[in-house]
């Protein structure tokens, strides 16, 4: 194209005839350089620049967060820009559909590593825009939580088995009744609309609330569509299902009048549960003995959950997460209980700051106090103890003419450590009680000397101790007791 230019202009610079004077001689000579000038211009936009964009060298793992009620695919948009080492830097997330996988998501782009982008065969930054999905891995997958949906279909009234009927908890969690009316249906846990249909009975739908690797128990009747004239059938207001598992949290457990601020005394005052006397600690659930029903504080299994004459429960109401009464239809793994199982779970301390409370009473005094400990996790500390033996026999009148005096004597602690270390928690839990019982005779002027059952010192008692230590993560749940 030079060349051209030169030749073209040469051939108009011989026809300019006219130009004779001196200064037009040099003009036309500067103006013999344009077609050097003028291709210095255009060359750029002739020549098209070669770019290869970021090539990815080194991907990090990208970690599937855990807490998720359901395993899930995340998505999410970002754009971030490849520095000419080949790092990342200002990462910016433009859309996800849940947030649980954002800080995931960003910190492994950052550990990742680029080859950088090239435009004539010089490194550059690139700003790049993408979309990155995280699959649930297999293992999440497989630990689905499941609950199970078991029971039986009655009819109304008759109260016969009815076989064959269709039990349907969503699209997919499909059984029908065998002949004795029984059914067992596994589906996720949470809140699920139950349809049961049979041949000859009205359609029932039943809404039912399921927690995850637990077992509810429920009767279901259905109305017959033909009525025979000799039947009488009397509705009732509002239709339940019976379960065999009743839970209270804390705020329930609280808000119940009557019990004294302590959360186990609820369990007494449920269908179903009695006492055998007003200052006796046993649980008699469905006329069962007290010593057929079992009793777990955060999975470990005590002798007592009360002190002597119930007068106090050997676990303070503030440490307690909630508590669950199995009056029948529960696991094997509560042994071989056949009255019902009492299992109390104790929360986990909080982090953000202390707190702590305190009561002192003429029988008692208590204390509980939690908190952060380190950067790991938190620490609860719970303590109780009785003092009424200390004052009880010095301020009963000697005219009182009372042949003796029970002195009871109790104490209890509770201790809770837990800690997150990366996706591992560990929980340490160490709790105690003791109860002594002293019988005192009266004063030996006011008794016969020569009555042996008129003065005598006895003294009986109850301990309890545990020391838990459990550990749960991503890939390994475990507990272990000392």
């Amino acid at each position: 194209m030079y060349k051209f230019l030169n030749v073209f202009l040469r051939v108009v610079l011989s026809n300019c005839w006219h130009l004779q004077h001196r200064r037009a001689v040099a003009f036309l000579g500067v103006l013999r350089l344009f077609p050097l000038f003028a291709f210095i211009l255009i060359a750029p936009a002739l020549v098209q620049a070669e770019v290869t964009p970021p090539q990815l060298e080194v991907a990090a793992d990208i970690v599937y967060p855990e807490g998720l009620s359901q395993p899930v695919t995340g998505v999410v948009t970002l754009r971030f820009a490849v520095t000419t080492s080949g790092t990342v830097t200002d990462v910016a997330v433009l859309e996800s559909n849940h947030p649980a996988f954002v800080p995931a998501v960003v910190e492994a782009l950052r550990q990742s590593r680029f080859r950088p982008a090239l435009r004539n065969g010089e490194p550059f930054q690139a700003l790049i825009e993408t979309t990155i999905e995280v699959p649930p891995p297999p293992a999440a997958l497989q630990k689905q939580a499941v609950a199970w949906l078991r029971g039986v279909v009655y009819e109304k009234g008759s109260r016969r088995p009815i076989a064959g009927a269709e039990i349907a908890a969503g699209a997919d969690a499909v059984t029908t009744s065998d002949s004795e009316g029984r059914f067992a249906l596994p589906v996720p846990p949470g809140a699920v609309t139950v349809t049961v249909a049979a041949t000859g009975f009205e359609l029932a739908r039943f809404d039912e609330q399921l927690r995850p690797d637990e077992a509810l128990a429920v009767e279901y009747r259905l109305q017959p569509r033909t009525i025979s004239p000799l039947e009488l059938i009397v509705e009732a207001e509002y239709e339940r299902t019976e379960v065999s598992r009743v839970r209270l949290d804390t705020r329930e457990l609280r808000s119940v009048p009557g019990t004294f601020d302590d959360a186990i005394r609820v369990v007494q005052k449920l269908p179903g549960v009695a006492q055998s006397n007003e200052f006796s600690g046993d649980l008699l659930v469905r006329g069962s003995d007290a010593r057929d029903t079992v009793i777990y504080i955060d999975g470990v299994p005590v002798p007592f959950v009360f002190h002597f004459g119930a007068i106090k429960s050997v676990i303070a109401t503030d440490i307690i997460a909630d508590v669950t009464l199995y009056p029948s239809n529960f696991s094997v793994r509560y042994g071989d209980a056949i009255g019902g199982v009492l299992n109390v779970r104790i929360r986990d301390p909080r982090t953000d700051r202390w707190q702590g409370r305190a009561l002192i009473s003429t029988l008692l005094s208590e204390a509980v106090a939690e908190g952060p400990a380190g950067r790991c996790g938190g620490v609860q500390i719970g303590a109780r103890s009785s003092y009424a033996h200390l004052f009880l026999d010095k301020v009963i009148p000697e005219n009182a003419g009372v042949s003796f005096s029970t002195l009871p004597k109790f104490r209890d602690y509770q201790f809770r450590y837990t800690c997150n270390i990366d996706r591992l928690t560990l929980r340490t839990f160490i709790f105690g009680a003791q109860d002594e019982l002293t019988f005192l005779g009266d004063r030996e002027r006011t008794l016969d000397p020569d009555n042996p059952f008129n003065r005598f010192a006895q003294q009986t008692n109850e301990h309890s101790q545990s020391i838990q230590l459990t550990w749960s993560g991503r890939h390994v749940t475990g507990t272990t007791l000392l």
